[in-house]
C-alpha cells in the first residue's frame, strides 16, 4: 500500500512536471513564432529601406549628372561672355578711332573753311 501511494505519488509529480515542461515548450514556440514573424518585419523594413536608398542613390547620379551638364553649359557661357567682351572692346577701339579720325576731318574742315 505504502509503495503503491509513493508510486501514485510519484507519478503525479512526474505529470506535474510534464505538464510543466510542455507549457514551456508551448511558450517558447509562440516566442519563436513571435520572433520569426519579427523577423519577416524586420526584413521587409530592410528591404524597403533597401529600395528608398536605391531611388536616392539614382537621384544623386541623375542630379550629379545634371551638375555635370550646368558646369559645361556655364562654361559655355564664360566662353562666349569672354568673346562678347572681346567684341565690345574691339568695337570700342574701331569707335575711339573714328572719333579721332572725325575730329582730324573737323579739324581740317574749319582750316579749308577759314
Amino acid at each position: 500500500k505504502v509503495e503503491h501511494d509513493f508510486i501514485v505519488s510519484h507519478t503525479q509529480d512526474l505529470e506535474t512536471k510534464v505538464d510543466s515542461l510542455k507549457d514551456a515548450v508551448d511558450s517558447m514556440e509562440s516566442e519563436k513564432l513571435m520572433l520569426c514573424d519579427q523577423l519577416g518585419q524586420n526584413a521587409s523594413k530592410m528591404s524597403s529601406l533597401q529600395s528608398d536608398y536605391d531611388d536616392l542613390h539614382n537621384s544623386f547620379k541623375e542630379l550629379n549628372l545634371k551638375a555635370g551638364i550646368m558646369n559645361d553649359e556655364k562654361c559655355n557661357l564664360l566662353s562666349l561672355l569672354d568673346d562678347a567682351n572681346d567684341a565690345v572692346e574691339e568695337s570700342n577701339a574701331k569707335v575711339s578711332k573714328l572719333l579721332s579720325e572725325s575730329e582730324e576731318l573737323k579739324e581740317e574742315l574749319r582750316v579749308i573753311i577759314h
